[in-house]
Formats: C-alpha cells, sequence, structure tokens
C-alpha cells in the first residue's frame, strides 16, 4: 500500500468521523426540542395511523364514506405522494440554521466544511422521514395489492423526495435565516422559511396529485415525478455545495 493510498483513506475516515460527531450534534440538537420534535414528527406519526386504518378496511367502502370513488383507483399513486406531502411538512431542515442561533459562530469558527454541517441536517432529516415512510408505502402497497411496479416506485419515490425535500428545506433557511428569536416557536411554526417550505411542498406533491387525477398512467406518472424529483435534487446539491457554503459563511 503506497503513502498516496494511506493518506487517501485516512482522509476519508477523518471526514467520516466528522461527519458522525455532526450528526450526533444535529440530533442531540433535535431531540432536545420537544417543540420542534412533536411539529416535525407528528405528521408522520399521524400518517402512520392513517395508513394503517386505511390497510386494514375496504378501500372501496372508504372511498364511498368520504365520497371520493377516485381514491380507489388512483391509490397507488395518490398514496405515495400523500406520504411525500407529509414529509415535506415534517421538515426538519428548514428550521435548523435558523436554531443555531447566537451559537452559529461558534460552528463556523470550526476548521470543518459547511458541506459537512449541511450533511449532518439532512441526515437527522432522514433519520425522521425516510423509516417512517417507506414503512407507509410497503404496508399500504402489500395490503392494498399494489402492483410490484407501483411499489417499487413508490419506495424510490419516497426516498429521492426525502432527500429533496431536506435539501429544499436548507436551501430555504439559507436565503431566509431567522437568527434573532425568542421562542423556538416563532422559528419552527411561524418563520418566513417554514411557509414557503409548505407552499412550495404542496404546489409541487399537489400538482402531480391533480396531473394523476385528470390524466390515465399512473407509472408514467410516478416516474416523471421521480424522474424531476432526482434532477431537483441533483440541483439543490450543486447549489449547496458552491453557492451554499458561501452564504452560510456569510450569514450572521
Amino acid at each position: 500500500m503506497t503513502e498516496n493510498t494511506k493518506t487517501k483513506k485516512e482522509i476519508k475516515a477523518h471526514n467520516h468521523s466528522v461527519l458522525m460527531c455532526l450528526f450526533q450534534k444535529e440530533f442531540k440538537r433535535y431531540i432536545s426540542s420537544s417543540i420542534y420534535v412533536t411539529n416535525t414528527i407528528a405528521g408522520m406519526v399521524l400518517l402512520t395511523f392513517m395508513s394503517i386504518f386505511i390497510a386494514f378496511n375496504d378501500i372501496d367502502q372508504l372511498s364511498v364514506l368520504l365520497d371520493m370513488p377516485f381514491i380507489a383507483d388512483l391509490a397507488p399513486i395518490f398514496l405515495p405522494l400523500m406520504i411525500c406531502m407529509t414529509i415535506g411538512i415534517s421538515n426538519t431542515a428548514v428550521s435548523s440554521i435558523s436554531l443555531e442561533a447566537n451559537q452559529l459562530w461558534i460552528i463556523k469558527a470550526l476548521p470543518i466544511l459547511p458541506l459537512d454541517i449541511f450533511k449532518a441536517k439532512i441526515m437527522v432529516n432522514l433519520l425522521i422521514t425516510i423509516p417512517l415512510g417507506l414503512f407507509n408505502v410497503v404496508l399500504l402497497g402489500i395490503l392494498l395489492h399494489f402492483s410490484w411496479i407501483d411499489l417499487f416506485l413508490g419506495i424510490i419515490n419516497i426516498s429521492i423526495f426525502s432527500l429533496l425535500s431536506a435539501i429544499i428545506g436548507l436551501i430555504i433557511n439559507l436565503t431566509l435565516p431567522k437568527l434573532e428569536w425568542k421562542s423556538e416557536v416563532t422559528v419552527i411554526k411561524q418563520s418566513s422559511a417554514t411557509l414557503i417550505n409548505l407552499i412550495v411542498d404542496f404546489a409541487y406533491v399537489g400538482s402531480f396529485m391533480l396531473i394523476a387525477y385528470n390524466t390515465s398512467g399512473q407509472a408514467i406518472i410516478s416516474i416523471a415525478f421521480m424522474l424531476l424529483s432526482l434532477f431537483a435534487m441533483m440541483m439543490g446539491y450543486l447549489f449547496l455545495k458552491y453557492k451554499g457554503q458561501e452564504i452560510f459563511k456569510n450569514i450572521g
């Protein structure tokens, strides 16, 4: 093994160690705030209860009860999109920078890349959204007899959208940070960043629901959602890498 190879491995191990330390810090910050936890995980928990209810009841009867006959036919695309919308509402990243407040200068002074800080914040969001999101879509897919392609697309879309949602949340919060506040409620529930995140979430996912309601070809719509989300995710990551880091350095 050459010295150059050893150096690369050492750097990689060091970067991994830094990222895990940042993740642990972010996660401790997350669970230390009851408002933060309640406001972000409540939607996912309620979604899980709703999914269990739907999965163990006749969806045709549910369609009649709600006077929405299209639910049964569009379930393979509507339900995964509903999960994605809930993931967007449960975004932890959209207030994660603002919550640093007067502690922001400390983390900015550390010899670490802002991109690693972003990754740690994204990882916390994924820890909250992906496990419950995938549990819900697999439960619904199996008990409501989704086709394998619909279930596969649902799993892929929820995974991609969870990452996209976190990236978009970070970009919004970088653009609209609120570092002066007296109560966490102001940042988590009442900030401009949170409002814009909700608007973007409902507009993006809701538009695909509307398309699905008015057209046929559910698999094609799911694939379109997947490709557009993947493209947006890649563009968002590049923004964080090349522009977001500079914005972060200049905050405060």
